[in-house]
């Protein structure tokens, strides 16, 4: 077959990948590479049986009939697909006729000057945990030889399992990537992401809301920009070193601090750590993940909800209030003043707090704390 329409069959192939509508137009370039009327698959899952079914997008009554029969023949076994997948090896080719699977490799008898051979030719191969079924509809006149056969399976089932592993790979990190927006955005630091070429690729809400506003970072077109170019200078050093840590699978953790330098700005501390991410094989070495960088700044509050406290340690409302608004710089008569209660019952709950906190002085508890971890509550 002529390397145009090759071509553009392996481009539909790839082209599943992100369009599963794409799938007829990818049976029409097949049905085109084998010199057959129509393409028709079946792809089941072992575990969860029935995934999809599609024919070519102008395929008749009859012909969707006809691969309906067809497809319908393997179902009685869908049962069996434990054995079936045990028997099917990955990459192996399977004539599947008289509910048998043959290996292509001994089914020459069947497809090679057979006058004899049906209309309706049926290919099984598994992959990922998938048995795909294809069906292949040709007049007697046209079918495709055992040899066609054979070597069209031979070039395009390599171009099949890395389709599969790009797939498989896609929906893993579509799946991944609801949990993991709603897990970063409830998170009170924040955080930023860096690729394999130290690019940014990602920063949660928490991040942007600080870039927002300080004045001792910024994020101009995926590059950090500190208070002053050695600053600059310092950051992507810390963040280069951390993706080359996270490429040679350590994790270690280095960091440093931004300040103004004027006294409008407490400061920012900024901690990248090394990743080593699980890279799929479909994959290049700079795609994903390799250091994620953390930021907050000093005058931040903690963030801590009152019935966090009281959940964790026992605190009442007015207990968990009062151990919150320590920990966010106020004072014990700033807050007795805003609860409308005396020094003297303020100093009655920091007690209390230092009891059920297993705490002696305000700066230990302060620091337990500040050591909890937080959430934010209805970020959107």
């Amino acid at each position: 077959m002529e390397i145009s329409v090759f071509n553009a069959l392996v481009m539909e192939l790839y082209g599943l990948c992100s369009r599963q509508e794409s799938l007829p137009y990818f049976l029409s370039q097949l049905s085109k590479y084998y010199g057959c009327r129509s393409c028709g698959v079946h792809i089941v899952d072992r575990v969860n049986y029935h995934v999809v079914c599609e024919a070519v997008p102008d395929a008749g009554d009859d012909e969707l009939q006809l691969y309906a029969a067809h497809f319908g023949r393997l179902k009685p076994y869908l049962e069996n697909l434990r054995d079936i997948e045990k028997r099917a090896v990955v990459g192996q080719l399977y004539l599947f006729r008289n509910n048998q699977l043959l290996p292509m490799e001994s089914a020459s008898e069947v497809l090679h000057g057979d006058t004899n051979s049906p209309e309706v030719i049926d290919l099984l191969f598994r992959e990922n945990g998938y048995i795909v079924h294809m069906v292949i509809c040709c007049p007697l006149h046209a079918q495709p030889s055992y040899e066609r056969l054979m070597d069209s399976s031979r070039l395009l089932l390599p171009h099949v399992q890395q389709a599969f592993k790009i797939y498989h790979t896609i929906e893993q990190l579509k799946n991944y990537s609801v949990g993991f927006e709603q897990a970063m955005h409830k998170l009170n630091s924040g955080i930023l992401l860096f690729d394999g070429n130290a690019a940014l690729v990602y920063q949660n809400r928490k991040a942007r809301a600080i870039l927002a506003s300080t004045h001792v970072l910024s994020v101009i077109s995926g590059k950090m920009v500190g208070p002053s170019s050695g600053a600059t200078q310092d950051l992507a050093r810390l963040i280069r070193s951390a993706v080359e840590q996270g490429k040679q699978g350590n994790q270690r953790a280095s960091g440093m601090t931004l300040r103004m330098g004027d006294g409008r700005d407490p400061g920012m501390a900024v901690i990248a750590i090394a990743l080593h991410p699980h890279i799929h094989s479909a994959f290049t070495e700079e795609t994903g993940v390799y250091a994620a960088v953390m930021i907050s700044t000093g005058g931040a509050g903690s963030g801590l909800e009152p019935d966090l406290l009281q959940l964790l340690y026992g605190l009442t409302p007015a207990e968990a209030n009062l151990a919150i608004g320590l920990s966010d710089g106020s004072s014990m008569e700033h807050y007795a003043l805003q609860a409308g209660i005396s020094l003297h019952t303020a100093r009655g709950y920091l007690k209390l707090i230092f009891q059920k906190t297993y705490t002696s002085r305000q700066a230990e508890l302060v620091a337990l704390l500040r050591s909890i971890p937080v959430v934010i509550h209805n970020p959107d």
